[in-house]
């Protein structure tokens, strides 16, 4: 894995569900893509890899990251309703990203 770049996949609405399961589940602690019922696509030869179901994928040189902080949500609530205790509910890191490529399905 390329650890200077990452993909952004955008998957139709009838993958709600799966999305929802990635979100969830840790990649460290089962296969979420194959538990999801997602088919891995590789998009060229430098590793970057996207879903057979995406319509729409990004390839992303990352430019700066920073983690996420209790104390810098705004709106509380939110922290509330998406980082909690809940599995998959931990905070993230947030990044900045330069598009290099656009895969398009149609």
């Amino acid at each position: 894995e390329n650890n200077d770049s990452l993909t952004l996949s955008f998957l139709p609405e009838q993958y709600r569900e799966a999305l929802r399961l990635c979100g969830t589940l840790s990649g460290r602690d089962c296969n979420k893509v194959e538990k999801a019922g997602l088919t891995p696509l590789k998009l060229n030869s430098v590793s970057h890899v996207s879903f057979e179901e995406s319509r729409l994928c990004l390839v992303c040189k990352k430019l700066f990251k920073i983690p996420m902080t209790e104390e810098a949500f705004i709106d509380k609530d939110v922290l509330t309703r998406w980082y909690n205790s809940n599995p998959g509910g931990s905070l993230h890191d947030i990044y900045v990203v330069e598009i290099l490529e656009a895969w398009n399905k149609e």
